[in-house]
């Protein structure tokens, strides 16, 4: 095969934001997966890191919308996202030398406030710069995220194992100056006059019930999905796997999201977004159930690739089915108030409540109450759905 013309048939647009997903998310590995193996070094109690975690997840509540609003206000995405991305490494390097309780959670606070909005930011700037681009997709480029998380979670988990997590926040402050550097080559499509948050009209999202009915679903739904996330190296430690176990398990469920990512321009030619929600729904349910029947790491290890047709159908649906939803002038702000909500309010009662869950009660609980609250809120999701479709269609038979 000739080289160069194989390359001249790739749109270069595709090859810049998919590089980018790359190296955004194998940065993010460096991090994410390993924040309870970190506090856990520091001898913090479940009870502590949930509380830790809960107060997290509590700022992104502001952090994620207000990085949505400044994006929209001042229409540029690029720009607040990688104010966030150098604040935030420059916070990762100091974590290895605070050890008390106090000062973990006062500098991972003022990290997560900056962290939390990358990810809804990034989605956005990605539906931005495809939108009018008729051979992309969300999902076509989002899969080398996925690609670029599951090999660098794994490698940072075999130097978690063998030398120390320290390591990882100094190569979370080297890939960020690359990211840096590189997205100087990226146009900006955004870019426009700032508008003031009164011409924003952000009241509009609120008054949309089919958004608000998808934030109440996410939100809840996401409870035990982040509880069981944040608290896998409980699950494992308990099945006997090493910390370094950890890397391993988010390498699978990064890789399992590929092909749902690699499937998606498919699916959504063919299926509604709200219908590859519904299904992830499943998927959801299913993999607490794996998880509270799992004995061994392999079996851990295995309920992982439930990883892909759970969340990341969930987010190829959720991505487009908010950004259908949203005025033009909102749809940053409307994808990150959206994550602060399913990532923020739902991190605060997972963390939280998970850790007192484990603590007094034991892990199978958790899953078990996972199980059943998945259940109950896709049930009332569904009968919303319906509710909205009966009252749309009387409105429309008055109006003949």
């Amino acid at each position: 095969m000739n080289v160069r013309r194989f390359y001249s048939n790739i749109n270069p647009k595709q090859l810049q934001l998919s590089t980018l997903q790359f190296v955004f998310w194998a940065t993010m590995a460096a991090y994410f997966p390993f924040t309870v193996v970190f506090l856990q070094a520091k001898g913090l109690s479940n009870t502590a890191i949930g509380a830790i975690l809960s107060l997290n997840s509590f700022f992104s509540i502001f952090a994620q919308p207000l990085g949505g609003i400044l994006s929209d206000r001042y229409r540029s995405v690029k720009k607040v996202f990688l104010l966030c991305m150098i604040i935030s490494a420059l916070i990762m390097l100091s974590l290895p030398i605070i050890f008390s309780t106090i000062g973990l959670a006062i500098v991972l606070t003022a990290l997560t406030f900056f962290t939390s909005p990358l990810s809804p930011l990034m989605d956005s700037w990605i539906i931005e710069e495809i939108r009018n681009e008729q051979d992309l997709s969300y999902g076509n480029i989002r899969l080398w995220g996925s690609l670029g998380y599951s090999i660098c979670a794994y490698l940072f988990g075999l130097l978690v194992d063998k030398a120390s997590i320290n390591y990882n926040f100094i190569i979370f402050a080297l890939m960020t100056a690359f990211m840096v550097l590189f997205t100087r080559n990226i146009k900006d499509e955004g870019s426009a006059s700032a508008i003031n948050l009164k011409e924003m009209q952000i009241g509009q999202l609120l008054k949309n019930y089919s958004y608000i009915a998808f934030l109440v679903f996410s939100t809840v739904i996401y409870v035990p999905h982040k509880a069981s996330f944040s608290f896998l190296p409980n699950l494992l430690a308990s099945v006997g796997a090493s910390p370094g176990t950890q890397g391993i398990a988010s390498a699978i469920m990064a890789f399992s999201e590929i092909p749902l990512f690699f499937m998606s321009r498919k699916l959504l030619q063919r299926y509604k977004p709200i219908h590859l929600i519904l299904v992830s729904a499943l998927f959801f349910v299913l993999r607490q159930v794996a998880y509270l029947t799992a004995t061994t790491p392999q079996q851990v290890l295995l309920a992982q690739v439930l990883q892909g047709p759970s969340f990341a159908l969930f987010l190829n649906g959720a991505v487009y089915y908010i950004d259908s939803l949203a005025p033009d002038k909102l749809k940053s702000t409307a994808q990150t108030l959206a994550s602060s909500l399913y990532g923020g309010v739902s991190g605060i009662l997972a963390n939280y409540f998970g850790g007192w869950v484990i603590d007094n009660w034991g892990i199978s609980w958790l899953y078990s109450l996972g199980i059943w609250v998945t259940i109950a809120i896709t049930l009332l999701f569904l009968a919303s759905l319906a509710i909205e479709k009966y009252f749309i269609k009387s409105t429309n038979s008055k109006a003949m």
